[in-house]
């Protein structure tokens, strides 16, 4: 009996014991799975984190900014035409479809002046990007002609009619070809005695800013003798700043800078003020380019153009401006003046062959001289039509002759600042 009641005993102390044990066991594992957790959502998190980093650096400010911009202009003429639910909430592919063209349709600048065609397609684009990420709709695609046909006819038909009109193309930013960058620094609006300023633009390509730990650095040596150059420069432009002023180039002109003798004040301008740096600049030094085809992109535009015109390769243009691909810098890639000139040459060169030496000179010349214009206008072209009176036909020189008077000397050539001596 009392065998037995300390058998029980016993085995009921070893059943608190694995009891605890297992309670203990449980808990260790919970708070290995509790570290486990914020460990996975702590790696987590910071992968989170990368993935917004890496989508925020390769979206790009501009194409923000378009699809904003039309999606704004898309909600006040819903407003303005009573629609209450917002495009994005539509679920009806074909209330879409009537919506969408009927904006296309009517869209117009705030001035009542019509888009240029071009226009019409980037805010389909703006559009489309906008719904791809927001509508109800899912895989809706404004571009799949099938799906919305009513807005592929509406859209070429107005921007056949707008090309019709001579409303086609959109000139965008031009650039200045190097006689007008050497007629700038060459200006009395800009030139004090013999030297000029150099001021490095800091276009949508390169914006590490002054604050970033990868920010180009160009070391300007001193010279703290002479009274001009680079250091010379930068020291007069601190030295007219007002104590604790921003960082950033491009500060506001203090107007009373005359009396304080601080030239600027202690903001920068803003965009819209450096939208019209380029445009002022050419104004000022009268240089013949209109202002509508004229932005601080010009710049960029510029420097990518006189690249090209010496040769440079476009892998070595890339690392300079800053580029993402050869196709993006070959989009800026204009026919110079020389080589509208070499290509006239080898159109006459088939019927004078002694133009073909007049090539050869050319070639040889410094076509990119400050004179080159002038040069290029004076150029006068002899070209001597032979007879074709069938007793000079057995000549050897007048072989197939009969057929070259035939051919058109140009077609399809578009000639600028060039005259002809037909003799």
């Amino acid at each position: 009996m009392f065998q037995s009641a300390l058998s029980i005993l016993q085995n009921k102390n070893n059943n608190i014991i694995i009891h605890e044990k297992a309670e203990e066991n449980k808990k260790k594992k919970n708070e290995k799975d509790e570290k486990t957790k914020k460990k996975e959502t702590k790696v987590e998190r910071e992968l989170n984190n990368k993935i917004e980093f890496y989508i925020q650096k390769g979206t790009v400010k501009n194409t923000l900014r378009s699809t904003r911009n039309w999606i704004s202009k898309l909600e006040v003429f819903h407003k303005s035409n009573g629609y209450d639910i917002a495009i994005e909430m539509v679920t009806d592919i074909q209330v879409l479809q009537k919506q969408i063209v009927k904006y296309i349709a009517s869209m117009k600048q705030l001035n009542d002046q019509e888009y240029k065609a071009n226009t019409l397609k980037v805010a389909l684009d703006s559009i489309n990007r906008y719904l791809i990420k927001e509508s109800k709709i899912h895989g809706v695609n404004l571009h799949n002609r099938y799906e919305f046909p009513e807005i592929h006819d509406v859209i070429h038909g107005k921007m056949k009619n707008l090309q019709e009109r001579e409303l086609g193309e959109i000139h965008g930013s031009q650039a200045l070809n190097t006689e007008q960058v050497q007629h700038i620094l060459n200006h009395e609006s800009i030139r004090e005695d013999k030297g000029f300023n150099f001021i490095r633009y800091s276009a949508k390509n390169n914006q590490r800013g002054i604050n970033r730990s990868n920010a180009q650095i160009i070391p300007i040596s001193a010279n703290y003798r002479r009274t001009f150059g680079s250091y010379y420069d930068f020291q007069l432009y601190l030295s007219k700043h007002p104590i604790g002023f921003d960082e950033n180039l491009y500060l506001q002109v203090n107007p009373k800078w005359q009396e304080s003798g601080i030239w600027f004040k202690k903001n920068h301008y803003g965009s819209n003020k450096l939208s019209k740096f380029m445009k002022k600049i050419c104004q000022r030094t009268h240089v013949s380019i209109s202002e509508n085809f004229l932005s601080n992109y010009s710049g960029h535009k510029t420097a990518t153009q006189i690249l090209h015109d010496n040769d440079i390769p476009e892998q070595t243009i890339i690392e300079i401006t800053g580029h993402y691909s050869i196709q993006g810098v070959q989009t800026y890639k204009k026919t110079n003046e020389h080589q509208k000139m070499m290509s006239i040459f080898s159109l006459l060169s088939l019927y004078d062959p002694h133009l073909s030496s007049s090539q050869e000179i050319l070639s040889t010349n410094e076509i990119n001289s400050s004179n080159t214009s002038q040069e290029i206008q004076s150029i006068n072209f002899s070209h001597k039509f032979q007879s074709t009176d069938s007793s000079q036909e057995d000549n050897s020189n007048n072989i197939g002759k009969e057929n070259q008077n035939k051919m058109p000397i140009f077609s399809n050539c578009n000639f600028s600042n060039v005259t002809f001596n037909f003799k």
